[in-house]
């Protein structure tokens, strides 16, 4: 599974142009910034077929509502309907299944969420 994440976060850091980490950001992580996670894992050979469906989410951080809402339309634009390369498997397709407008934290950034659903074919 280390390859799909791998992938996702080359494919976010290539399209937005900023930092992105898979599990935990930097603890000197200033924004803009995502963090990719994985949700829920079905396991593998389920019902005898070679499919993995993977649940991962993304939450993207930024300093104002604005810039938030906008890095979350781009990586909609990124990832909606895609089919990463990823070398374990054949294909590797994302569908979009949560978005979750721009909220203000804590530590007074902006956070974004958006959720796909993958689904892995063998090889």
């Amino acid at each position: 599974m280390i390859e799909l994440f791998q992938a996702i976060v080359t494919a976010y850091r290539t399209g937005m142009s900023h930092s992105a980490w898979y599990g935990e950001a930097e603890q000197s992580a200033t924004p803009p910034y995502a963090v990719v996670s994985s949700v829920a894992v079905i396991p593998e050979d389920i019902f005898s077929t070679k499919i993995d469906d993977v649940s991962i989410q993304i939450n993207i951080y930024d300093v104002s509502s604005t810039s938030c809402f906008a890095k979350l339309a781009a990586c909609k634009t990124i990832f909606d309907k895609t089919t990463l390369a990823v070398t374990s498997h054949y294909a590797v397709i994302l569908k979009r299944e949560l978005v979750v407008a721009p909220i203000q934290d804590g530590d007074n950034k902006w956070m974004a969420v958006v959720g796909y659903n993958c689904l892995l074919q063998k090889t």
